[in-house]
């Protein structure tokens, strides 16, 4: 089943170098897969061309000027 046909959807929780080290293989992995595999390339390529976000957590949320200390006053 190609991936794109799944109904389900799983998240991970990497970190950023983590997120590298997984394309580096994906990249490593493409490079070595011939036309034979034109249906895992495809996939792989389209995994890859996704742009990396972080996660929206809730300390992540950007920060209101209600939040914001004031001008001048100590962090």
């Amino acid at each position: 089943m190609a991936m794109r046909d799944d109904p389900g959807t799983v998240m991970l929780q990497v970190s950023g170098s983590e997120l590298q080290l997984i394309r580096t293989a994906l990249q490593v992995l493409l490079s070595t897969l011939g036309k034979e595999e034109a249906e895992e390339i495809d996939e792989i390529q389209a995994i890859l061309a996704r742009p990396c976000r972080p996660a929206r957590t809730p300390s992540s949320r950007r920060r209101t000027s209600s939040s914001l200390p004031a001008r001048g006053s100590p962090r």
